[in-house]
């Protein structure tokens, strides 16, 4: 696999449907309404995600790379996670900012794992060497 750019334009165009949606609901709403509250951070949590798929996307040029950045964005976002009780693991209640690392450690857990599968998907099978020792193309399977 030289390049996961496919992956990661799929990606970001299904969250620009998802923010256009968002933002024509939102059109529609008064200003102040739960509804439209609920509107707002939906968008605004998708423009959060679109911007680190783009800097994950940076990186589509070379897979292994923004495999290793998705993973480290994940670990990353499991420990922002795990710091946001700002150090009191008893208390029920949950902050905006508890739900908004817990949201953003689901998605990119997500994220991997159909990168994973894709790369998996779109996996070259290796050359295997002709007769001269060049190669000689796509192994073939037991005849």
């Amino acid at each position: 696999m030289k390049d996961a750019t496919p992956f990661f334009d799929r990606e970001l165009s299904q969250l620009d449907h998802d923010i256009n949606r968002l933002s024509s609901a939102l059109g529609g709403q008064a200003s102040n309404t739960p509804r439209s509250r609920g509107l707002r951070q939906e968008l605004e949590l998708a423009r959060h995600t679109q911007q680190i798929v783009r800097e994950i996307a940076a990186q589509a040029h070379d897979p292994a790379q923004a495999l290793v950045t998705c993973h480290l964005r994940h670990m990353k976002a499991l420990r922002d996670h795990a710091h946001s009780r700002n150090g009191n693991s008893y208390t029920t209640l949950r902050s905006d900012r508890w739900w908004q690392t817990l949201g953003e450690a689901q998605y990119l857990g997500e994220l991997t794992r159909r990168f994973e599968a894709w790369l998996r998907e779109h996996r070259q099978p290796p050359a295997r060497p002709g007769p001269n020792g060049q190669g000689a193309g796509p192994a073939e399977g037991p005849r």
